[in-house]
């Protein structure tokens, strides 16, 4: 079984922050995650990991008097394969404006870095993502 970890990351306006992974069509959208490596045993913090890695965004910057809640979902199936989400909804009470949102997360061909996971970010309401995400992040957010 792979299980992927990623965090749907909703800032003060209750809009949720979206990737667009490179190489993928335009209207193919998702949320900042990736798979647990080994050894890794804790789930969210697998999630902060990625969303570090694949938006630039630290939550232990965040006090938890920024960190309005968090949720974390049960696994949910990718259809046909043997590969799992566990979520966690994360809201925050900050704008991210004048936040630097980039990806540092490199896809390597042959040990060379060839670019990066994410080639751009959007900020979205929940009916807009439910237009863009895969359908195993959608089925976390019929629950919110």
């Amino acid at each position: 079984m792979i299980i992927t970890c990623g965090i749907y990351l909703f800032n003060n306006n209750g809009k949720l922050l979206i990737g667009h992974p490179t190489n993928h069509k335009p209207n193919i959208w998702t949320i900042p995650k990736g798979r647990v490596d080994e050894g890794e045993t804790d789930h969210f913090m697998v999630a902060k990991r990625e969303l570090f890695e694949e938006a630039n965004i630290n939550l232990e910057d965040f006090t938890h008097k920024f960190i309005e809640d968090v949720v974390e979902f049960d696994l949910i199936r990718y259809k046909a394969t043997n590969k799992y989400l566990k979520g966690f909804v994360v809201k925050v009470n900050h704008s991210f404006e004048d936040h630097d949102i980039r990806c540092d997360s490199m896809v390597y061909r042959d040990g060379i870095a060839v670019f990066p996971e994410i080639d751009g970010f959007r900020w979205v309401t929940i009916e807009e993502a439910r237009e863009v995400l895969h359908e195993s992040q959608i089925i976390n957010l019929s629950n919110l």
